[in-house]
């Protein structure tokens, strides 16, 4: 896959790409380009929350995924412990 945009159909070979509007976003997530499923609620101006799932991850420091790598290879390379957010804290 290489260098190729995560959401190629709105890639800008000019250079001008950059934050995606509410609108867009919904729209990703009906097509299915973006999921699980997301609620309307969870969409906000060029965001969306994000819900957590069973685990956890401590990095050693924030990065950007970058073109090149998944984002769990970067947890994976900067991992400092896993959290299992399923079991009670003590």
């Amino acid at each position: 896959m290489g260098n190729a945009p995560l959401f190629p159909e709105l890639f800008d070979p000019e250079g001008k790409d950059g934050i995606l509007p509410w609108q867009e976003i919904k729209r990703l997530v009906e097509i299915g380009r973006i999921g699980p499923e997301i609620p309307d609620s969870q969409i906000q101006p060029a965001s969306m929350d994000l819900r957590l799932g069973p685990k956890a991850y401590r990095v050693q420091a924030s990065f950007l995924r970058g073109n090149s790598t998944t984002l769990m290879t970067k947890v994976h390379e900067l991992l400092d412990s896993t959290i299992d957010l399923t079991e009670p804290m003590p």
